[in-house]
């Protein structure tokens, strides 16, 4: 059996002992901050009792140093965002956007409108205008067709025989009397009228209107010389629808010679600016 020395015993007993010191040490040590915290906060919050009780009178009152202590164990306040106020420029912004899209809506609203009505007055003119070119033609084709059939010529000398002549003899083969040539003037107008004779004058139209230029009017007339048809011919240089109606209901009223079956022929008439 091996033999401990003594001096081994002693440095072990030496190592536990002071190992206990230690233990012990650190212990008080704990214990003893802990007893000088719990005095500090105590010396604190009377400090901060006395500091309330002596406040002067403009209400401001001494804070101790030693009560920073307290700011560790004070709950934090929490921030609040306050509400974004109204962008009141924006919303200007979008209300006069919507104003002015709402403006160039009408006014090309009203450009579309007046757009419309123009090619509306365009395609009536031009309708009209047809219409006026077609009708000639199919007059020209009937003064044309008339032409082909007429009477013996009037004069103003009488006889007898068997039939009627360029002489516009009136015998026991016609009862035709009037004009040979079957054209002449009254009143600034023209007409003409295949052997037959104008009775008095060309009735004038009534018309309020200022307009320059001819107006033709075909006109067919019966065996009594009344006027029995009048239309629009060519060539006619005025389109005023006015004027036009005044000019065919004068052409009804005029009277020509009485002759055998119906003439055809035109008056012309001659308007000048007041």
């Amino acid at each position: 059996m091996q033999k401990i020395e003594k001096s081994e015993i002693y440095g072990v007993v030496g190592t536990i002992l002071f190992g206990i010191l230690l233990i012990l040490l650190l212990f008080l040590l704990k214990f003893s901050y802990k007893f000088i915290k719990e005095n500090e906060i105590e010396l604190a919050v009377e400090e901060i009792e006395e500091s309330y009780r002596s406040r002067g009178s403009e209400g401001s009152f001494y804070r101790p140093e030693s009560a920073t202590v307290l700011e560790n164990i004070k709950p934090a306040t929490p921030k609040v965002n306050p509400a974004p106020a109204p962008n009141l420029a924006s919303q200007n912004i979008e209300q006069n956007i919507a104003l002015e899209k709402a403006k160039k809506e009408e006014r090309e609203r009203r450009e579309a409108e007046a757009e419309a009505e123009r090619e509306r007055q365009r395609k009536e003119a031009e309708s009209q205008r047809i219409a006026a070119e077609q009708k000639a033609k199919a007059d020209r084709a009937k003064n044309a067709m008339s032409g082909m059939f007429g009477s013996g010529g009037q004069g103003n000398k009488s006889g007898s025989g068997t039939g009627t002549g360029n002489s516009g003899a009136k015998g026991e083969g016609g009862n035709m009397t009037g004009n040979p040539v079957g054209k002449g003037n009254s009143n600034g107008n023209s007409w003409s009228l295949e052997g037959r004779g104008l009775v008095g004058g060309i009735a004038r139209p009534s018309y309020g209107v200022n307009e320059e230029g001819r107006i033709t009017v075909n006109i067919r007339v019966d065996g009594d010389g009344n006027v029995v048809s009048a239309e629009l011919g060519s060539p006619t240089e005025i389109s005023n629808e006015t004027l036009i109606n005044a000019t065919l209901s004068s052409a009804r009223k005029t009277k020509f010679t009485a002759g055998k079956g119906t003439a055809y022929g035109k008056i012309t008439y001659n308007f000048k600016l007041n």
